[in-house]
This record gives C-alpha cells, sequence and structure tokens, in this order.
C-alpha cells in the first residue's frame, strides 16, 4: 500500500495505491475497496461500512487505486440491524498523522483464514513523524499457512 504523497493538506484527495509484489493472486472481498484508516491515537475515523458482492482480484504485479477525501466515515447498525453512517461522518479530519490499513486474502486457497495485511501512514496538514522515509510497499502475495 503506497499514496502519492507522505503528506497532504487538508481536503486534498489522498490517493491510494495496493500493489501485488508478490507470486500468488490476492482477493479483497468486497466493493469498494474494503480499506480503514487510523489517527495517532488508534482511533477509527474511516471504515467500509458495506461490501458488494463482488470480489476484487490483483494478479501478481497488478495494482490498483483508490481516493480518500480526508473526511470521516463510520457506521453502526441501526434498529433493523442495517449499516448506517453516523456522525462525523462528512466532516474533514483534523490535522494529524493517519495510518492506512487493508488486508486481502491469497487466492490460493478455499478459506479466508490468512490475511496478508498491507499499511502505510501519511500526514494531513503536517509531517508525520510516523510516516516512512519512502512508500512502504505493495501487499506481499506470498504467505505461510493457510
Amino acid at each position: 500500500m503506497i499514496t502519492d504523497q507522505l503528506s497532504y493538506m487538508p481536503g486534498e484527495t489522498v490517493r491510494i495505491t495496493l500493489a501485488n509484489v508478490g507470486d500468488v493472486r490476492l482477493l479483497w472481498p468486497g466493493v469498494p475497496l474494503d480499506y480503514d484508516v487510523y489517527d495517532e491515537f488508534r482511533r477509527l475515523v474511516r471504515e467500509t461500512p458495506w461490501l458488494w458482492p463482488a470480489v476484487i482480484y490483483l494478479e501478481p504485479g497488478d495494482s490498483i487505486a483508490e481516493d480518500w477525501d480526508q473526511q470521516y466515515r463510520l457506521a453502526a447498525l441501526d434498529g433493523l440491524g442495517r449499516r448506517v453512517l453516523i456522525p462525523p461522518t462528512g466532516e474533514q479530519v483534523p490535522a494529524g498523522c493517519y495510518r492506512l490499513v487493508t488486508g486481502a486474502h491469497p487466492d490460493d486457497h478455499d478459506e479466508y483464514s490468512s490475511i496478508v495485511p498491507a499499511e502505510t501512514w501519511i500526514g494531513v496538514g503536517i509531517s508525520c513523524r510516523f510516516a516512512p522515509s519512502g512508500p512502504s510497499g505493495g501487499v506481499a502475495g506470498s504467505h505461510t499457512g493457510g
């Protein structure tokens, strides 16, 4: 998982790219691309509250990009058990450091028991001391176990 920059001005679109740098096809069980964003205090600020019944496959060497608008996006269950967006959804996140996280499943087995994680840090309105000095790399398609 990499971003097009390490730091962003508030409101600037964050371009997130996931690349399969391994040797096994990976899948994400849902559309839109499932990723979460946490602030530097490990509080969830953005989640994918619903997944469409589709699968995204990434062959070795392939990549996919998604944008984050730097807005809160949180969900909860309503009285009927449906996931609905809740406040402060739609509001700009404050300046700070943010960790973007996702996980893919190697597509060489029948169960979703093995997840290949990917993450990176960015700064919004500030330089983030947690951010790596360069891209954090892609999602590796290799794994052990399964």
